[in-house]
């Protein structure tokens, strides 16, 4: 994740945010808050204005990968192509998929 060098980090689903934003800070990661469709606990503290016009790397587990893409696509001036990664995880690999995305705009409320 450190060689995308995002501004901060998007996740589609809360618990892997969750998981990134305590091992990414001090950089900001959240759920799909950030993109309108956030749920749990993000949005009380995400303020999107804040992120305004910096870039981001959007984390998928490759299951549900491309639900909420269009979301995403709204929200950035440019969205790249899918990477896929694979990550360690009690001893097995899991797969997710990484994408770039340029110019954060927050999502009209």
């Amino acid at each position: 994740m450190a060689d995308r060098n995002p501004d901060f980090v998007i996740a589609q689903d809360y618990h892997v945010a969750s998981q990134l934003a305590y091992h990414l800070r001090p950089k900001s990661a959240v759920d799909f808050t950030a993109v309108g469709e956030g749920g749990k606990s993000f949005q009380n503290w995400w303020r999107a204005a804040e992120h305004a016009g910096q870039d981001a790397v959007i984390v998928w587990e490759k299951r549900s990968f491309s639900r909420g893409l269009d979301r995403v696509r709204e929200c950035f001036e440019s969205v790249g192509q899918a990477e896929p990664i694979e990550v360690l995880a009690w001893d097995e690999t899991e797969p997710y998929v990484l994408i770039r995305a340029r110019s954060y705009r927050p999502p009209a409320k």
